[in-house]
C-alpha cells in the first residue's frame, strides 16, 4: 500500500486531486495484478490483454468519478488540472 501512496504524493494530492486519484489507481492496479498474477492458485485464471485492458479502463473511470466527487464534497468545485 506504501507504492501507490507515494505515487500520489508524487503527483501532489493537494494541488492536483484528480490526478492523484488517477496516479493511486494506476499503481494500485499494476501492483495488485503483478501481486495477484504470481500467485500459484491464481496463474490458471490469469485473464488475457483485453480483460486487463477493459478492467483498467473502468478503474480510471471509478477513480476520475471518486476524485470529482471528492473535490465536489470538499467545496473546492472543479479541480483546475
Amino acid at each position: 500500500m506504501l507504492v501507490p501512496a507515494a505515487a500520489m504524493v508524487l503527483v501532489d494530492a493537494r494541488r492536483r486531486p484528480v490526478a492523484a486519484t488517477l496516479a493511486y489507481a494506476t499503481v494500485l492496479f499494476a501492483v495488485f495484478g503483478w501481486r495477484v498474477a504470481g500467485l500459484p492458485a491464481f496463474r490458471p485464471v490469469v485473464p488475457g490483454l483485453g480483460e486487463t485492458a477493459l478492467a483498467l479502463g473502468l478503474t480510471l473511470a471509478a477513480a476520475a468519478a471518486g476524485g470529482l466527487a471528492a473535490c465536489r464534497v470538499a467545496g473546492t468545485g472543479a479541480p483546475e488540472d
